[in-house]
């Protein structure tokens, strides 16, 4: 038993990987900037902004597959099925206006998909909040929603 409530440890968990994985974002933005000349034409602060819940929604989900597997390999393995299926059916590998229509229709439940049309978005044509806010509230929808989900089994388990 710990003092803490189950959020606590959600939020002490996610918010320092986050973080980190944050810098990393901006040191690839550099990257991409000194070796390929290549920076956003919207709103630098957005893209960071954007990025940085999507990475919290990331890292709550895989608190979620690691909070609800019963080992180690359980994670893993949950989480190769999870993360196969959403770089073919977001638009990363494939483009979506290829895929057929049924597809089309799966691809509005992933995340990584919501994401990359903001990111392309902002990069791309300088897209502002107006022009992806439906996109950024499925992203809001996930993060809430594995937040609690996470909450809830820590609160099963009673940590």
């Amino acid at each position: 038993m710990t003092p803490v409530r189950p959020i606590e440890i959600i939020l002490g968990k996610i918010l320092p990987l986050g973080f980190v994985y944050l810098i990393d974002t901006c040191l690839l933005m550099a990257l991409g900037y000194f070796l390929f000349d290549i920076w956003p034409k919207g709103s630098v602060v957005l893209l960071l902004a954007v990025t940085a819940f999507y990475l919290l929604l990331n890292l709550s989900w895989g608190l979620l597959v690691s909070a609800w597997a019963e080992s180690p390999d359980q994670a893993v393995q949950t989480t190769v099925l999870i993360v196969t299926p959403q770089l073919s059916l977001s638009g990363f590998v494939f483009p979506i206006h290829s895929m057929p229509d049924w597809s089309r229709w799966i691809v509005e439940f992933v995340p990584f998909a919501h994401f990359l049309r903001i990111i392309r978005g902002i990069y791309l044509m300088d897209a502002g909040l107006a022009d992806f806010w439906p996109d950024l509230l499925v992203i809001f929808g996930y993060l809430a929603l594995f937040v609690v989900g996470v909450n809830r089994i820590l609160e099963k388990l009673k940590v």
